[in-house]
Formats: C-alpha cells, structure tokens, sequence
C-alpha cells in the first residue's frame, strides 16, 4: 500500500511525472505501508515468476503465474504490507505497482498495463516550493550506494537476451525448483545482458539441471527465496 498525505500525494515523494516502462538499471524508489521511503534498482524486466498466496502473510498452498514483471533490488525494498505501493524512478516517474516479494527481491507490474487494464491515469504534481528547493541545485545529490556501475546494458545485448528467454521459457520453467525467469544484468562483464532464472535454493543437483547458455546468452542463476504476495503481516512501522 503507498502512503499518501489527504491531498493525494504520496508521502515522502515530491513529485510524479509521466508514465514509463521500467527499464533495466533504473534507479527506483517507493513510499510503503510498512517500510515507508526507500531506494533501489530494476534488476531484471521480462520476468515471469510464480507467487504463492493464500495465507494472512502471503505464501500458502495457491500460486499465481505473472508476465512482463520488473525484479528490483536490494532486499530490503519492501516487505509484507508494501503490497499496492507506486514504484517510480528517482526522478518521479511511475513505473511499477508492487506486489509481490522474497527475501532477496521485490516484484512489480510494469504500471502501463496496470493502467491500460483499468483504464486510469496517475495525476501528476510537481515538487512543493520551498527555500530548500531555491538552494538544492547548489548540493551535490547523493548516488544510492545499489546503484550499478559502468556502462549501461548494451541494446544488442539485451535484445538477444529476450529473444533467448522467450525461446527456453517454457523449458526453463518446467525445471523443478525453477520458479521463475527474466531478462538481467551480468555480474561478471559489464553492458551484458543474461537470462536470469530464479529459484527458491539453490541446491547444487537443481544449479547443475540449469544451462549455462542459450542461444549463447549467459544464463544466471538467482536464489530468490520463497515469492509471496505482499500483503500485511505485520503492524506499519511506529
């Protein structure tokens, strides 16, 4: 769930510009239920993942398949509760709705086909003004410390890591222990993209039924813990 002031706007966030696709590497940011303002990274878009619901704090016995997801980072992004919360990138634009969770990821839908499905628009504001805001051009502006370094993933790069992951989705997911897949970001050689494939532990028997490859695109292995739904569990923060 986002926080937000009686005005309508979301507390903590300044400012909401126009709608975009979340892309890899975007720096993020979101005003929760439980785990009010915090900073990430999308880690991964092109993600199909499985989620558990059915019990008061998510998991249970029913699951839910989604498409087209964005995987972000770090861990700490959110938690139970968070579930509803508008993503949007440090600069204000809304990207994702968050929804979903694990003890190393957070999960959400990309915000265009959330709106195009109920066919809604998110109104945009601009920042209060203030004597900060007169002064705030004069402080350097501090970089996340999860912001990833180097260049950014090549085009060419991530364009065959999605062809690769629409190919082998279907084998991929039908691994036992698989519960999910998406496009990512290489840990090893900058401005690559990979196909990432999630599992709940990473137990060597189910890492070696993985390929390293397809279609040549490097295939990474990411222990994601269990994916829940993000509902509340817990009482908001005091």
């Amino acid at each position: 769930m986002t926080t937000a002031n009686v005005d309508g706007r979301i507390l903590d966030i300044p400012s909401i510009g126009a709608v975009q696709r979340g892309a890899l590497n975007d720096n993020v940011q979101k005003s929760g239920r439980t785990t009010g303002l915090t900073t990430g990274t999308i880690a991964a878009v092109n993600v199909t993942i499985s989620v558990k619901y059915g019990s008061h704090c998510g998991g249970g016995r029913g699951t839910g398949s989604f498409t087209d997801q964005i995987r972000i980072t770090p861990a700490d992004f959110s938690d139970g509760g968070d579930s509803g919360s508008l993503v949007l990138t440090s600069g204000g634009n809304p990207v994702g709705l968050l929804f979903a969770g694990s003890s190393s990821s957070t999960f959400a839908n990309q915000i265009d086909r959330v709106l195009g499905a109920l066919s809604i628009t998110i109104p945009q504001y601009a920042a209060a003004a203030s004597w900060r805001s007169w002064f705030a051009w004069l402080l350097p502006q501090p970089r996340p410390a999860h912001a990833q370094d180097g260049p950014p993933v090549s085009r060419a790069s991530e364009a065959a890591a999605h062809r690769a992951k629409a190919r082998h989705e279907q084998a991929l997911m039908a691994i036992q222990g698989v519960v999910g897949v998406g496009v990512g970001m290489s840990d090893s050689n900058a401005g690559e993209a990979v196909v990432e494939v999630y599992v709940e532990h990473g137990g060597q028997r189910l890492r070696a039924s993985i390929p390293a490859h397809v279609d040549n695109v490097p295939v990474k292995v990411v222990e994601t813990g269990e994916i829940v739904a993000r509902v509340s569990c817990a009482s908001p923060r005091e």
